[in-house]
This record gives structure tokens, C-alpha cells and sequence, in this order.
């Protein structure tokens, strides 16, 4: 079931495989980092899924929308977001929710081309880039003010800023929890994928985990 008031996702990240190096090695640390909330295909697709559904319950399921522009991106990805855009009841409120990323010089769709885009080609802007990127996607305050001080010169202290940290993890494995769970009950108790289970098993035991850790805190 889709959630449209609290999404369980801060972003969707809409790429080509073509610049998976850098969307996995750069782009998803730095968005986790910043305590974003982030839908990926290889690690949140549902198996076996038809590639639209799930970008529509990707989409559906995120309050923001990140495109990854490159010449890969327009050639094998615009059709199927194009197909999307068709599909939904509200392709206006799609595109408020779409932020582009242009990641390398490309002839971007007139659909996109409209919004304003966070520009990575220049290698001597790139602390703007992130910096309105994060901002774009609403990056908590908090993790954005833990990237760039330490705990004692914001006036927190150690202990209570790692229990925060903690709070914060607990949140986003309790969310990731409720999303496998609903994902395995949409199979069936009997038809889960033996890897689903795995996952909802391995989620599970770091819900438990982090709660034992914030009870000692």
C-alpha cells in the first residue's frame, strides 16, 4: 500500500547502468549520509516485478524524484519515465517532485528541461552541487550540521548526540523493516522469495539491535 502523506522514502534515484560506478560509489553514500531516506533499484525493486510497476511504486513511494542525466540516462531511461509520466493520474505534481541531476553534458527531454537542474559538470562547483542537492531534497538539518561540526561545537554532547544517531538509525531500519514486511506479505506467507525472507530476517535483527543499544544508552 502506498503511503502519499508520509512516504518511507526521502528519494528515488532514477539512473542509467551505464553510470551505476558513480551513483553507487559517490551519489547513495553521500545522500545516506546526509540521513536521507533512499530507494535504489538493485536493493528495493521487488524481483520478478515488471521494471514500470516498480518505478511507479518507487516514485509513488518517495517525495522526491532524482534523475541522473547523461547521454545514457536520456537513451535508455527517458522512454520508460516518458511511459510513467503517461501513466499517472498526476503528472504535474510528478514533475514538482523530480529534481534533475545532470552528471554529464546531454540533450535533456523538454519535459525536464523546464525545471531547474543541480549541475556536476563542473568540477569547480561541486560543493555547490551537494550543497543544493541536499538542500533540494530536504537533508535533515541535524545530519547536514553533524557533517560539518563536531558534537561539542554545536553545544551537544557526545552522549547525546550518539543517541540520537542511534534514534535516527532505529527510524530509518523500522521504516526499511515495514517496507520488506509489506512487500513479503504481498506474496503470500507461503510464496515469499527465499531471498526476501532473508532480508526481513536480517532487518529484523538490526531493529532488535539498535533498540537493545538505545536502551543502555
Amino acid at each position: 500500500m502506498t503511503n502519499t502523506t508520509n512516504p518511507p522514502y526521502d528519494v528515488f534515484i532514477s539512473y542509467s547502468r551505464r553510470d551505476e560506478a558513480w551513483v553507487t560509489g559517490a551519489l547513495l553514500p553521500r545522500l545516506e549520509k546526509a540521513g536521507l531516506r533512499v530507494c535504489i533499484d538493485f536493493r528495493d525493486f521487488i524481483p520478478g516485478k515488471p521494471a514500470l510497476m516498480n518505478m511507479q511504486d518507487a516514485v509513488k513511494n518517495s517525495r522526491h524524484t532524482l534523475l541522473v542525466l547523461t547521454p545514457a540516462w536520456v537513451e535508455s531511461q527517458w522512454t520508460l519515465y516518458e511511459s510513467l509520466l503517461i501513466r499517472t493520474q498526476d503528472p504535474a505534481g510528478l514533475q514538482r517532485r523530480t529534481v534533475p541531476l545532470r552528471l554529464q553534458p546531454c540533450d535533456i527531454p523538454d519535459f525536464i528541461s523546464m525545471l531547474t537542474y543541480v549541475d556536476f559538470t563542473r568540477p569547480d562547483r561541486l560543493d555547490t552541487a551537494w550543497s543544493r542537492l541536499l538542500t533540494a531534497l530536504g537533508a535533515p538539518d541535524a545530519a547536514s550540521r553533524e557533517r560539518h561540526a563536531p558534537a561539542q561545537e554545536t553545544g551537544t554532547p557526545e552522549g547525546v548526540a550518539d543517541r540520537e544517531r542511534t534514534e535516527r538509525a532505529l527510524d530509518m531500519a523500522r521504516r526499511a523493516l515495514d517496507i520488506l514486511e509489506e512487500q513479503a506479505a504481498g506474496f503470500g506467507a507461503l510464496h515469499a522469495p527465499a531471498h526476501l525472507l532473508i532480508e526481513l530476517e536480517e532487518k529484523r535483527r538490526e531493529v532488535a539491535e539498535l533498540e537493545r543499544r538505545l536502551q543502555d544508552k
